[in-house]
């Protein structure tokens, strides 16, 4: 379902306030970008083709401001070497 702009602001805005809670709960680094990518696709997958560069754009920069690294969360269907990308704060 596709969501309005305001919508896509409060998830994420959500998504970042509880950034501390899911690094320091998910301590594996294959467990976390696992569960960061569902949660980062619930949003995108709800922003039209008109958000959607705004919405991957402030996913990158709430990773950068946790100190993680925006490209490791967008991987392709294919994560078999999911365990292998580190967060750039070498969790």
């Amino acid at each position: 379902m596709i969501r309005s702009k305001s919508e896509l602001v409060r998830l994420l805005d959500e998504l970042d306030a509880g950034m501390p809670d899911m690094i320091e709960k998910i301590p594996e680094a294959g467990d976390f970008w696992a569960a960061f990518g569902v949660a980062a696709r619930h949003i995108t997958d709800a922003a039209s083709a008109e958000d959607s560069v705004y919405v991957h754009g402030r996913i990158d920069v709430i990773l950068t401001s946790h100190g993680l690294e925006p490209a490791a969360w967008d991987t392709p269907d294919d994560i078999s070497n999911i365990d292998q990308i580190e967060p750039t704060n070498n969790r």
